[in-house]
């Protein structure tokens, strides 16, 4: 059976996904750098930026996991909120300019939960200026920054589930389930207009993106720990990341066309289970090396005049595996291209024997001048 690493993609670069523990105070690209300079990778992204003041589930991908970011950015997330009422700023958290201090009235949990009812479901979010998000090629946060109002569109959103956790004088704590493109700092900004006070959030944290939970996170503390291998052993495979996609087997005749991006006949597939037209496949090679994504369709008019009974086609959605590794030369030498690739005469000292260009050099004539 073939190790993790090397049944992944292949053994040339590491690829995977972790689940590491954002702490409060990190920005999530400090804690990609991170790994980037512990795993000696370039490609590493996670699936949602947290802001500083958050903490918890941050997934990061390695290597070419990185080209399957755009399955998981669509999983649900899962947050803990806790809001501070009464106080308004202009980024919506703890970390902003105070704009506004109103007095903040008595509730009672039954009118925190008739403000919370009408904000469960598909909603249409306006997200804060204070964001990554661009306009124009710049981001708002920096058009924030210079005081230029940006017109944002509202964006629609799914609130799964919106909870009252508890209660204070000042203090609401909240359980969201949310889709993505959720922006909790908005939320518990319109939420606080709803109750009549303002609010913003001074505490956030993730518990879950899909299945990864904050319990079985790797803090941010023991990466620092570990060694390049021991991280390498915490990746999760692909059958991990996208459990349910259906999985196969390539045969050795089609391999080559696989590995090249070209269209696979069903029946040259073993498949693990039944599939629909439409369901996306995890295809392997025969060896067990991951090929990549491919996904059912009906063949085409080419398809069929080659193969008229040819019921369904796997057509490639991401190839992640190279059919040869990357060719690399020494530091000093250079790919043999052209000219370069022929064969040279060698290089011969004395005198009349030729340079190293194979070529004859006249030597000047070091006799001293005669007198007469």
């Amino acid at each position: 059976m073939l190790s993790n690493r090397s049944a992944n993609v292949n053994v040339f670069e590491p690829f995977g996904l972790l689940n590491v523990s954002k702490p409060r105070g990190k920005t999530s690209f400090e804690v990609v750098g991170l790994l980037r300079k512990l795993l000696h990778v370039k490609k590493v992204g996670h699936t949602g930026t947290l802001d500083p003041i958050a903490s918890g589930v941050l997934l990061l991908c390695v290597g070419r996991a990185t080209r399957l970011l755009e399955y998981l950015m669509a999983l649900p997330k899962s947050y803990v909120a806790w809001m501070k009422l009464g106080v308004t700023t202009d980024t919506l958290d703890s970390t902003g300019k105070v704009l506004q201090v109103r007095e903040v009235p008595e509730f009672s949990p039954e009118d925190v939960e008739l403000v919370l009812s009408q904000f469960r479901g598909e909603l249409k979010q306006v997200p804060p200026m204070f964001s990554a998000i661009k306009r124009d090629g710049r981001k708002l946060y920096v058009l924030a920054r210079q005081g230029v109002q940006a017109n944002v569109e509202p964006r629609d959103i799914t609130i799964h589930k919106l909870e009252l956790q508890s209660l204070s004088a000042s203090t609401v704590q909240l359980e969201i389930s949310c889709s993505k493109g959720t922006y909790i700092r908005s939320l518990c900004a319109d939420i606080g207009e709803k109750l009549g006070c303002g609010a913003h959030v001074f505490k956030l944290q993730r518990t879950k993106i899909g299945p990864w939970e904050m319990d079985n996170a790797l803090p941010y503390s023991r990466v620092f720990a570990l060694s390049r291998d021991e991280i390498l052993d915490q990746l999760e495979p692909i059958e991990h990341i996208l459990p349910d996609f259906a999985r196969g087997e390539v045969s050795p005749v089609a391999e080559h066309y696989a590995l090249n991006g070209l269209s696979i006949d069903i029946d040259q597939v073993r498949l693990a289970s039944e599939i629909a037209m439409g369901d996306p496949v995890i295809l392997r090679t025969w060896r067990g090396e991951l090929i990549g994504i491919f996904r059912a369709t009906e063949p085409s008019g080419s398809d069929l005049e080659r193969r008229p009974s040819l019921p369904m086609v796997l057509r490639p959605e991401k190839i992640l595996l190279t059919s040869s590794p990357p060719k690399r030369y020494p530091s000093r030498a250079r790919k043999p291209s052209g000219s370069r690739a022929r064969s040279r005469r060698p290089y011969r000292k004395g005198r009349g024997q030729g340079n190293k260009h194979g070529r004859s050099r006249r030597r000047p004539n070091r006799r001293p001048p005669t007198s007469h």
